[in-house]
């Protein structure tokens, strides 16, 4: 019978393919293993189960990807695989790893790969018979959803195939039921308060990085401890937070591949770049990037990444490239937003957004400040165009303003980028901005998603608002903010959001900073008191939507839940 694990190994050692020195070590912890196996030895507590690991590879492969073909998995995946379902415990034949430390760049498949694990445990294991709990959970009930749609997608598919499966299995938005077992697997944000209470066999564990302890490890592990079968099944790339969990845990790990302790129970591969240098060879990529090894995937993925690759030398943002597409950790530093080349190359004259889908965002103020509307226009290729118009309070009259913000707010007044408040008092008049987004919305025939604002200052807006499109609150804080403030960076650095040419946008965005707290959170605040910020705030209000509702995900599937409920099978 063929031995996937092993011939992973040998493609490693006769570099066949090429990879890094953490994977040589996890290879040769593997046949060092072997090889305690077939010596017998009776104080090491595990056996390689071959059937085993190959009929949860071959199980895998059943399962249709989106288009309806079948699934290949790689050689690396394969060994992964393998490894996490065919070593067994000698005592009672249950799984010989506790904890699984997977680590590569982004875009190897991660999400397929937890889907899989996901899949395994609730369908394939009978440990326990009865009442499995598999947990898919990331920083963000966003993220964890990433991979238990995918286990969604394939267990919708196969239902369709398959009587057997489908007269067994429940299949809602955010939880699939095992009915012959009492059994389910569900997706939760990875905090302590909604984990307490499960008692998971499986739990996957993505976006890791950004843990600043152990805190949710403990939790699950807690859960855990009433499962003689459980396997806590970490799937995530590299980071910036250097202070982090996952920062310690590879460390940790590091000194297992390198036999310096030893931690028979705890599975470790970790795909990455020996050496920052390693870069500039792309030949080299391969190492953070182990889905190379398919030429059809590589080709694709390489011209990407040469591209993402020289751009970020040209900005000067190679660490974040080095961090997301190569697996490397580095520690961020306080710095500015969109770099000026970055953000110019992104502006573009409006395009035709009559009719179209948009999400307007609005950032509300004190007497001094702006009030700020933005709007997200959703475009043709999966790319967003934005804009934004700002009201002027005038407090302490337009000529002090202009000095104490050093902007020209009569000239962008003119220019159609602004309004100046005429009130007596100075304040910015909310009826105003009402007609505007009002106005707005009619010139151009939009379809409002959501109008979404901060609670600060929105109890006279708020009832108004509604009677134009669903409001939704989106709270200015770096929990709620963070993957969105980076998503936003990144589409625009990837070209598939695009700006307009407006002056106080563009100036918002150079007055913005990014800090980061020691969790991985990042937030945007001003450089300095006084300079203006509210447009950028606005625009974030309105991604932040988009990013949750993954508007812009060109690979979101979709499933209609009554087509599933009312098909005649």
């Amino acid at each position: 019978m063929t031995d996937s694990v092993l011939r992973y190994c040998d493609l490693v050692q006769n570099e066949k393919i090429l990879v890094g020195k953490k994977i040589k070590q996890a290879v040769q912890r593997e046949l060092r293993d072997r090889e305690r196996e077939r010596s017998k030895s009776d104080d090491f507590a595990y056996y390689f189960d071959v059937e085993q690991a190959e009929k949860a590879i071959k199980f895998c492969e059943l399962i249709p990807d989106p288009n309806g073909s079948n699934i290949h998995l790689a050689s690396f995946q394969k060994f992964i695989v393998g490894s996490l379902y065919g070593w067994r415990t000698k005592e009672n034949d249950s799984r010989r790893f506790s904890t699984a430390f997977v680590s590569m760049a982004r875009k190897n498949g991660k999400s397929f790969l937890a889907s899989c694990i996901g899949i395994l445990s609730l369908l394939v294991e009978n440990k326990p018979a009865r009442g499995r709990q598999v947990l898919f959970t990331a920083n963000t009930l966003d993220q964890a959803l990433l991979s238990f749609d995918m286990t969604r997608t394939g267990m919708l598919r196969v239902s369709t195939a398959s009587p057997a499966i489908r007269n067994r299995l429940q299949i809602n938005r955010r939880e699939i039921f095992d009915k012959s077992t009492d059994s389910f697997a569900k997706a939760l944000p990875n905090d302590s308060e909604h984990l307490d209470g499960y008692n998971p066999t499986t739990a996957v564990i993505d976006e890791y990085h950004i843990q600043k302890n152990h805190d949710v490890i403990n939790v699950i592990k807690s859960g855990m401890q009433q499962q003689e079968n459980g396997l806590l099944c970490i799937i995530s790339t590299s980071g910036f937070n250097v202070n982090g969990a996952m920062y310690e845990d590879e460390k940790l790990y590091q000194k297992v591949l390198e036999q310096e302790i030893q931690m028979d129970d705890t599975f470790i591969a970790i795909w990455e770049l020996d050496d920052d240098s390693e870069v500039e060879n792309t030949d080299n990529w391969i190492k953070a990037n182990p889905l190379f090894e398919i030429s059809k995937v590589a080709n694709n993925m390489k011209d990407k990444l040469k591209n993402d690759y020289n751009n970020a030398l040209l900005q000067d943002e190679l660490k974040n490239f080095l961090v997301k597409n190569m697996n490397l950790w580095y520690r961020d530093s306080k710095g500015g937003y969109i770099p000026e080349k970055v953000w110019d190359r992104a502006v573009i004259e409006q395009p035709d957004i009559q009719g179209r889908d948009v999400v307007i965002g609005l950032d509300l103020s004190q007497k001094r400040d702006l009030t700020s509307v933005s709007w997200a226009v959703l475009m043709d290729n999966n790319e967003l165009y934005c804009d934004s118009y700002s009201f002027v309070g005038n407090a302490e009259g337009i000529i002090e303003k202009m000095k104490r913000d050093n902007i020209n707010y009569e000239a962008l007044e003119r220019a159609g980028e602004c309004s100046i408040s005429t009130l007596s008092t100075g304040s910015i008049d909310y009826n105003a901005v009402l007609d505007f987004i009002q106005k707005l919305v009619k010139d151009n025939q939009f379809n409002v998603l959501a109008i979404c604002y901060d609670i600060y200052n929105s109890d006279f807006l708020t009832p108004k608002l509604e009677l134009i499109a669903p409001i939704v609150q989106i709270k200015q804080r770096n929990l709620e903010m963070s993957e969105g403030i980076k998503t936003f960076k990144e589409e625009v650095r990837n070209g598939k959001i695009k700006l307009s040419n407006k002056n106080l946008l563009k100036i918002a965005n150079h007055n913005l900073v990014i800090t980061e707290n020691d969790s991985g959170l990042v937030y945007m605040k001003k450089n300095r008191y006084g300079n203006k910020i509210d447009p950028m705030f606005a625009l974030m209000d309105a991604f932040v939507f988009i990013n949750n509702e993954r508007l812009l995900d060109p690979d979101k599937v979709i499933f209609n839940d009554d087509y599933y409920s009312n098909y005649s099978f």
